[in-house]
């Protein structure tokens, strides 16, 4: 829905109301391992402690719902045609994007959680992977599934038409084109500070 004023016959500036439903899916490889490294100083004499802290995942697939209220402000161009009914138009402008609705359903089939598989600290090494298999919540997870909760930041993007409008009425038009949006920023809050898997 839309407000457009013409302070032409061929030029107007508008502005309205537009829902937007965006839907995106993540699928990782079976395997793919997430690597996690903490160094602790002073604990073996100079040397530092190094503990990594592997997770591999199968059957992870993320499902994100996302609904945008967009208020355009454009201005636009018209060319009538031999029909007084009937014009091409040309907009361009630029979009704000308010976050209404954000939801995000996760399924894991396997998650296998090896703990700490590497260790140096005074020139020594081991493999913990099997150690952990059955102690102190590692190993093997099946059939994961949770919500994550998150957070987006008001959008903004260039924005710009073109296509048909046909006169209805003196005040109403009907508008069939395609359109293209291009996002100026990321609208994900604390993009640092959050990770894949929790």
């Amino acid at each position: 829905m839309d407000y457009m004023y013409f302070f032409s016959p061929r030029f107007g500036i508008g502005t309205g109301i537009e829902f937007g439903f965006y839907n995106n899916k993540v699928k990782l490889s079976d395997g793919l391992t997430m690597h996690h490294e903490l160094v602790r100083t002073g604990d073996c004499g100079s040397d530092d402690e190094h503990l990594y802290d592997l997770l591999k995942v199968y059957g992870f697939k993320e499902k994100q719902r996302t609904t945008m209220l967009n208020i355009p402000v454009v201005l636009q161009y018209n060319i009538p045609l031999r029909n007084q009914n009937t014009s091409l138009y040309l907009r361009g402008g630029m979009k704000i994007g308010i976050p209404i609705i954000t939801k995000s359903d996760v399924t894991i089939d396997r998650a296998a959680h090896s703990g700490f598989s590497y260790y140096m600290c005074c020139d020594d090494q081991y493999d913990w992977g099997e150690m952990f298999d059955t102690q102190m919540g590692y190993g093997n997870r099946y059939g994961m599934k949770y919500s994550p909760q998150y957070d987006l930041k008001t959008s903004y993007s260039l924005t710009g038409e073109f296509g048909v409008n046909f006169k209805l009425q003196a005040s109403s038009k009907l508008y069939v084109g395609a359109y293209i949006d291009y996002g100026l920023n990321n609208i994900k809050k604390n993009a640092k500070a959050t990770t894949l898997i929790d």
